[in-house]
């Protein structure tokens, strides 16, 4: 087993986030610059195959974590896309009987220790260590616990797990305005800007219907593309602001310190705006309020838009 790697979950990580700062942990890496494009927003002005529900058509933005923390932080993954369960089962033990370990990617569905488990199909992901004297896999699950869990081999094959192949390769070097400047940019681009879409979500979100974007998730509602996605949002701000603060300490900029700072009280409304959605849901308050709700939105573009543009002062 590879005792080398910690369980460690924050507040403001996804399953995958805490799964790559276990891996980076357990190399001896930093990690907060995997989060150096996770700031964006994607809005779809047309409903997507006739799905009338807002959350299938908001989105945090393009996911970078894996490529990210392979550019800036040393850490390879290469996926085994196979559906062979065999090829699956043969590259698990391969992998781990050279100490490597495995990030698996799989149905939470058939995760025992988790709340999903035998309720909802969900994608998650894990870290395989090592695999016991009767056969079943062991498990660090950062998400959910700091325990060791078991995985049977049957578990495994029923969850189409997927192995991630992980490698350890050499730091690199890295400009920090090249790399800050580059990602800025693409979220200006038209006609995805992403301060644009963030105004267009907030005229869209003034007919919300909540009663369809909670269709079929009666049970677990906050697990609906609508307050996933808003959750993913405020998540990647509050994260982003930790790469910026990471940066401005790293290489002495205090101007990045403060920039960060702010993402960090833009994220906080992001994540209090989210809230009052679950109140409307909740009974707590009316949907007159989805108007004040959509000013807010647009008055957090113009400042998230201000913001890009001082950064890019700074990496001139």
């Amino acid at each position: 087993m590879l005792t080398e790697f910690k369980p460690t979950h924050r507040g403001t990580y996804n399953c995958l986030e805490d799964v790559l700062e276990c891996l980076a942990t357990g190399y001896e890496r930093e990690h907060l610059l995997m989060f150096m494009k996770a700031w964006d927003f994607n809005f779809f002005l047309k409903s997507l195959k006739g799905d009338k529900r807002l959350g299938t058509r908001v989105e945090s933005g393009e996911y970078n974590a894996w490529e990210s923390l392979k550019a800036y932080h040393g850490i390879g993954s290469k996926c085994l896309f196979t559906s062979n369960r065999q090829k699956q089962r043969d590259n698990l033990i391969v992998e781990l009987q050279a100490r490597r370990p495995v990030v698996l990617w799989l149905d939470g569905y058939y995760v025992p220790w988790t709340n999903i488990y035998k309720q909802l199909h969900m994608k998650h992901f894990i870290i395989a260590i090592g695999i016991d004297e009767m056969g079943q896999i062991e498990i660090i699950d950062p998400y959910w616990n700091k325990k060791v869990n078991k995985l049977s081999m049957e578990a495994f094959d029923q969850s189409t797990a997927k192995c991630i192949n992980i490698k350890c390769l050499e730091e690199p070097h890295i400009i920090w305005q090249d790399i800050l400047k580059s990602h800025i940019e693409h979220i200006m681009i038209r006609p995805y800007n992403a301060f644009e879409s963030m105004r267009q979500f907030a005229q869209a979100i003034k007919t919300l219907d909540l009663t369809i974007e909670i269709a079929g998730f009666e049970e677990l509602p906050y697990n609906c593309p609508f307050f996933m996605q808003l959750a993913e949002v405020f998540f990647k701000r509050l994260n982003y602001s930790k790469c910026l603060i990471y940066m401005g300490e790293r290489f002495e900029e205090k101007r990045l310190v403060m920039y960060g700072e702010e993402m960090e009280k833009i994220g906080k409304i992001w994540q209090n705006t989210r809230e009052q959605f679950a109140d409307v849901y909740k009974g707590k308050c009316n949907t007159d309020i989805y108007s004040q709700i959509a000013d807010t939105i647009c008055l957090l573009a113009d400042q998230e838009e201000t913001l890009a543009k001082k950064i890019l002062i700074l990496c001139k």
